[in-house]
């Protein structure tokens, strides 16, 4: 009976891992759940389809929980089930992001020991998005020191981004703050087009992690008007002058630079830009990226000064 049972789930699993509609997938994986409540593919796709909040919270609770190793053991990190336990970590952090930054926090922390040459976990966005949720500004930026001091200098592209925030709410705009965000884009000139949902989706399958972090900075920055503001005046001009902004979006945001008298200079500096790409056609993306950094740090008014 119970080997009946066990093929019974094979089935409807490899049935729901193949259907195209969440719908059907939905209504498989409860089915799976019916045979067995403990069935952590099962739990896992019903939290990837359901709409209701509080059933996807309550199945990557229970999945968790059932994943986790026992008392002296440890996962192999080169392992499938590593790999699938983080899958459903990063699944529940990011709902807890929303309403329970606290608890995010402390598995993004369960996240972090799983990075590696192997694995890389999204533990450390979602450790300064919940951290940045909490408005705990001091310690993203002690920790964002931390990390530059232990590689030399170098700083990842999330601790880049939360220090530029953290920076913001934490003093307002000035020179500090200013200068993090004009290196945050300069690290990773993309990112704001995604989390500002100027871009859609990744167009390239590198970007996908860009997108990913995108969404749980995002959160951190709706936070607050005045930062996203912010974010948007320097986003808005760094991607009209190098081709990266939607002609859409150009079209609802050209009035908003206008009425900032910032119109003007944005024209000039891309009527310049064009000079220089029609005499060099070649000319790599990265140098246009630091032109119009380079304007922007000329021009205070785009960045809150």
């Amino acid at each position: 009976m119970k080997e009946k049972v066990t093929q019974q789930i094979e089935e409807l699993l490899d049935r729901a891992y193949e259907a195209e509609e969440p719908e059907a997938v939905l209504r498989l994986a409860r089915q799976v759940l019916e045979l067995d409540e403990e069935n952590v593919d099962g739990l896992v796709l019903l939290a990837d389809t359901t709409e209701d909040d509080d059933e996807r919270l309550r199945a990557l609770r229970r999945a968790r929980a059932l994943l986790v190793p026992g008392e002296g053991a440890a996962f192999d990190l080169q392992s499938e089930e590593a790999s699938f336990y983080v899958a459903v970590l990063e699944r529940l952090a990011g709902v807890l992001l929303f309403e329970a930054p606290q608890e995010a926090l402390e598995v993004a922390r369960e996240l972090m020991p799983f990075d590696g040459d192997e694995l890389l976990t999204l533990g450390r966005p979602l450790f300064y998005a919940s951290l940045l949720r909490m408005e705990r500004f001091d310690e993203v930026l002690e920790r964002a020191a931390a990390e530059e001091k232990e590689q030399d200098g170098e700083l990842t592209i999330e601790a880049a981004y939360a220090r530029a925030l953290a920076l913001f709410r934490s003093q307002g705009a000035g020179e500090a703050s200013a200068e993090a965000l004009l290196d945050a884009l300069g690290m990773a000139p993309d990112l704001p087009f995604y989390l500002l949902d100027f871009w859609v989706e990744p167009a390239e399958e590198e970007d996908d992690e860009l997108f990913q972090i995108a969404g749980f900075f995002g959160l951190a920055w709706i936070d607050d008007e005045n930062s996203l503001a912010w974010l948007t005046r320097a986003t808005l001009a760094l991607g009209f002058l190098t081709d990266r902004l939607p002609q859409e979006i150009l079209e609802e945001m050209k009035p908003l630079l206008e009425e900032a008298e910032l119109w003007t200079l944005l024209e000039e500096e891309k009527a310049a830009i064009d000079e220089g790409l029609a005499e060099n056609p070649d000319m790599p993306l990265e140098e246009v990226d630091f032109k119009a950094l380079d304007f922007l740090a000329s021009q205070p008014a785009f960045l809150g000064l």
